[in-house]
């Protein structure tokens, strides 16, 4: 048994190998590659520590002392362009990328590498006003003003034509410079800053694809039901883009040809660079924890590799956990943190600082870079307050000196470890499907009370996973389910059908698996339209209930006109407290094989089953009549641990476990140092303020 100890963190009683070393390394001879999941991450340094840097902001004469003191700090990548289209062409077809060529040689010389990046996001003034027709157009026909950014619509054939102009000078400059190692395409691309476009080009863009997609108007009819409301297309010509949800049927539709449009753009500029002779890694870099403007499950398939923006400076830790899984689980394979914050609350010095605990998180769950966002604060601009590692005035801020540190000690255990982490692999999947998100959402309001709520449902569950010290892979529900020993089937983010998840639930449960699903789950079909069968759809014999009434029990969403009375609809918790529900409720009508584990106490469906068990296969399946956000939820949830067989622990609030192989991690994400006991192999433990604890077997 050998005991390690250093001055703020002590081990009380462990039969394992104890190390106390944090941050980023860059160690020779870290899998670069994972075929399996379809990763291709970019060569040279194994562990990539970048930051955002701006030459263009800062000019040559601040270069060789920037990359001194970056190199003082361990920085190896640099991440640059995806701002500086002005830059590059001033004016029309009038380029000055001479800097750019300078810039990489010298970059190159300090043995930098760099991530370049396509700068559409930000196109300059003379394109946005020469040319209208490439900016978003509300649904009022009001043209978006040039003083943010991502103004452009990705259906304009002049936007992708000066894409491509502005591409192939870039891609030029590149192919004389081995150091860029990957590029990034755009920023953060999606419709939440302007908006959807809704100009002639899209009104139109958005029929022809549903023409192709529904050949006929008594195809497209039948499809949507449209006989509710008097909604009949009976000529391609009356149909128009929504620009609201009147009609849920139209508004998935909506967001499915928009995940389309952004998806054809992204590809357009990568085959483009494709073409132009780039063989590097290509990707674009996504958000956290859930987005809300594309579903990234197919998004994903079209990148190289996951790059992600997460600031979780004011992340709860069960969110940036649910980020960085979902990370992982996009390309079943690491990732690149391409945007992180700088910003974190320090107890008493670097060894106690969020900044810390949150690179080492990352890397734990599967980040195999990290770019803090950014260098130097920016003296002009929208962001001119953003934090960075160096101040307006070029000093060191309280992150500078943390990263340094924090790298430092990351390499001695990557060298003491053999230069290889492995990644998680949990005995939980959560499923969520993102059309299931994008189906409550509204063409023109990007965020809705309803998306809201499948966020608060998923939140719940990782919050009660980490207090079991448990990670888990995030999956869609084409994922193959085989080799977890628990599913849990959130119904609000996996409310519609999609082909084939039917069968590989019944299938993960006859084989031995538990599942547990919950109200809204399947509950609708691909269209956005409820089935006429009992819910949940073709799973009634499984789950050993039917829904039978349901109603939203004082909504989450109310207006300033709504009644204060409460509709009463309470259950008996485990504490024996009775617990008012809200949300959605459903009366589970329980099959005589199957067992109601809770039942309403009060209100429409008292008496009624809330928490149903039933055995199928060899397998058991649980199903909540409610969010797992409401206390029937944790009632569920600990029935179906129980029934897995998965080893459980009982964490302090903060604290989380995240097992890589047979290298163990404990995060502290509390102010105050937290003694627990980890259980008989990893024995009692105190752990620091903002701690992190690694017990390598």
């Amino acid at each position: 048994m050998i005991i390690v100890r250093d001055k703020h963190h002590s081990v009380i009683r462990h039969a394992a190998r104890i190390v106390t070393l944090f941050v980023f390394s860059a160690i020779a001879g870290f899998a670069q590659n994972d075929s399996s999941g379809g990763v291709t991450l970019p060569k040279g340094e194994a562990l990539h520590l970048g930051v955002s840097y701006y030459p263009e902001f800062w000019g040559e004469e601040k270069w060789e002392e920037d990359f001194d003191h970056m190199k003082e700090i361990g920085v190896n990548t640099l991440r640059i362009g995806e701002f500086a289209w002005g830059n590059f062409e001033p004016r029309e077809d009038h380029f000055t990328t001479e800097w750019l060529d300078r810039f990489l040689t010298t970059s190159a010389r300090h043995g930098f590498q760099v991530m370049l990046c396509t700068p559409t996001a930000t196109p300059p003034k003379w394109l946005s006003i020469n040319y209208p027709d490439t900016r978003v157009v509300t649904p009022g026909g009001a043209i978006v003003d040039t003083y943010n950014r991502k103004h452009y619509c990705p259906n304009s054939p002049t936007y992708r034509k000066r894409t491509a102009i502005i591409l192939k000078a870039l891609a030029a400059v590149a192919a004389r410079h081995p150091n860029v190692v990957s590029w990034q395409i755009d920023n953060e691309m999606g419709p939440h800053e302007a908006g959807r476009c809704f100009d002639a080009t899209c009104r139109k863009g958005f029929v022809d694809w549903v023409r192709r997609n529904y050949v006929s108007t008594d195809a497209l009819n039948q499809a949507w039901r449209t006989n509710q409301w008097s909604q009949q297309i009976n000529d391609w010509n009356e149909l128009s883009a929504p620009a609201n949800r009147t009609q849920p049927t139209v508004s998935l539709a909506h967001a499915r040809w928009t995940q389309e449009s952004w998806t054809k753009y992204y590809d357009f500029q990568r085959d483009t660079l494709r073409q132009l002779g780039v063989t590097v890694p290509i990707t674009t870099n996504i958000m956290v924890p859930i987005y809300e403007g594309l579903d990234y499950w197919d998004f994903a398939k079209h990148l190289d590799f996951i790059a992600v923006d997460h600031y979780i400076a004011g992340c709860a830790p069960p969110a940036s956990s649910l980020a960085f899984d979902i990370c992982r689980s996009l390309k079943n394979g690491p990732f690149w943190l391409s945007e992180t914050g700088t910003r974190g609350e320090v107890v008493k010095g670097w060894d106690s600082s969020e900044v810390r605990l949150w690179a080492w998180k990352s890397v734990a769950m599967g980040a195999r870079g990290l770019i803090y966002f950014r260098w130097r604060t920016s003296l002009s601009g929208n962001e001119d307050n953003h934090p960075a590692l160096r101040t307006h005035s070029d000093q060191p801020t309280a992150a500078y000196g943390i990263v340094r540190n924090t790298w430092r000690e990351m390499q001695e255990f990557f060298t003491k470890n053999g230069g290889s982490l492995a990644l998680p692999k949990p005995e939980v999947a959560v499923v969520f499907d993102w059309m299931s998100l994008l189906a409550k959402g509204n063409p023109t309001v990007y965020m809705t009370d309803e998306m809201k709520q499948i966020e608060r449902e998923l939140l719940a569950v990782y919050s009660h996973l980490q207090r079991c010290g448990l990670n888990a892979d995030i999956v869609s529900p084409t994922h193959d389910l085989a080799g977890y020993k628990l599913v849990i089937a959130p119904g609000g983010g996996a409310g519609l059908d999609v082909p084939g998840f039917s069968a590989r639930l019944q299938s993960f449960v006859n084989t031995g698996g538990v599942l547990l699903g919950s109200a809204g789950l399947i509950a609708k079909d691909p269209q956005n339209i409820y089935y006429s069968e009992p819910r949940p759809r073709g799973q009634t014999g499984l789950f050993g209930c039917r829904v039978g009434e349901w109603r939203e029990i004082n909504p989450w969403w109310k207006s300033e006109w709504s009644v204060d009375r409460i509709e009463t609809c309470e259950v008996e918790a485990s504490n024996g407290r009775l617990e008012q529900i809200k949300g959605l409720v459903e009366s589970l009508q329980v099959a005589d094989s199957s067992k109601a584990l809770l039942t309403y106490h009060s209100g429409y469906a008292a008496g009624q089953g809330t928490v149903v068990e039933s055995k199928a296969g060899s397998g058991r399946a649980f199903y909540c009549g409610v969010s797992l956000d409401q206390a029937p939820g944790t009632n569920a949830m600990d029935a179906a641990l129980a029934a897995s067989g998965i080893q459980l622990m009982n964490l302090p609030a903060g604290v989380e476990r995240v097992i890589c192989g047979n290298v163990t991690f404990y995060f502290n994400h509390t102010r105050q140092p937290v003694t627990f006991t980890a259980g008989s192999q990893d024995g009692s433990m105190l752990v620091g303020p903002y701690g992190v604890k690694i017990i390598t077997n």
